[in-house]
């Protein structure tokens, strides 16, 4: 019968190994290449069962006032958001807990009682002059004293000689008669 020659079987191997046989040497196990896919966003590793695994990495610890996004290239990017609501009339901030909050600004001070303030959202508290007092009154002379506010003074009785009289209708102003 003469020389029989056998293989021997390749050894136990796991997920991350492989088995190689060199006529000369024999098997070797070596482990497999690295399991990096490129991705800055996972984890990569080898499995001993299921080979290259390549798990999401979760996102960073972030407040009500940030965002995380995952870029594949440079891995997790954290940015604080905007809050600004675009309304002049309001103070624009984030609180880490409660996220964005718009408090109202406060009116100014202005005594003036001859002017009123508002606020125009997209410029913010402004000064107005109120329209001029008016009390419909021809007998009266109308302004606005910035600290009472409108003011009618009754206007004077013009001169008159003996022979005239003045009297003040209210939708005239003062009339003479003979």
């Amino acid at each position: 019968r003469g020389c029989v020659f056998e293989p021997i079987p390749a050894p136990e191997t796991n997920a991350c190994q492989k088995a190689e046989c060199d006529p000369k040497t024999g098997w070797s196990i070596t482990d497999i290449p690295p399991c990096d896919d490129g991705d800055a966003c996972t984890k990569d590793y080898c499995d001993i069962i299921d080979g290259c695994v390549h798990e999401d990495i979760e996102s960073p610890r972030i407040n009500e006032c940030q965002e995380a996004e995952c870029d594949p290239a440079t891995g997790w990017e954290i940015t604080d958001i905007e809050c600004d609501d675009e309304d002049a009339c309001t103070e624009d901030t984030c609180h880490p807990r409660a996220g964005c909050q718009h408090k109202p600004i406060r009116r100014p001070t202005n005594n003036n009682k001859c002017q009123e303030q508002k606020c125009d959202p997209a410029r913010g508290w402004e000064t107005i002059d109120l329209p001029p007092c008016d009390d419909d009154d021809e007998c009266t002379e109308d302004s606005c004293d910035p600290r009472r506010g409108c003011v009618f003074e009754p206007i004077d009785e013009p001169e008159i000689t003996e022979c005239e009289e003045a009297e003040c209708d209210p939708k005239k102003g003062w009339v003479i008669t003979p």
